[in-house]
């Protein structure tokens, strides 16, 4: 099986793009236990209309936790 060019690039890229993303959660500052709990509640308050203070904590929590999710999610990867 002969793999065309077109492919290998997109999968260097692929890589490169996995690679910098796993970079980019590395990078990323855990909030406080004050700072998650004050996001909490902004997103329970504003969760019925979803106002914009409840969008960004609710970005703010998923941005914090992409880490451990990822973490999670390593031990489950199969490299076949």
């Amino acid at each position: 099986m002969t793999v065309s060019p077109r492919s290998a690039d997109d999968r260097d890229l692929s890589l490169l793009a996995h690679h910098q993303y796993f970079r980019a959660i590395k990078s990323v500052v855990r909030l406080s236990p004050e700072q998650e709990q004050a996001c909490f509640e902004q997103l329970a308050a504003g969760k019925a209309d979803l106002t914009p203070l409840a969008r960004q904590a609710r970005e703010r929590l998923v941005e914090t936790y992409q880490p451990l999710v990822v973490h999670i999610a390593r031990r489950y990867v199969c490299y076949c």
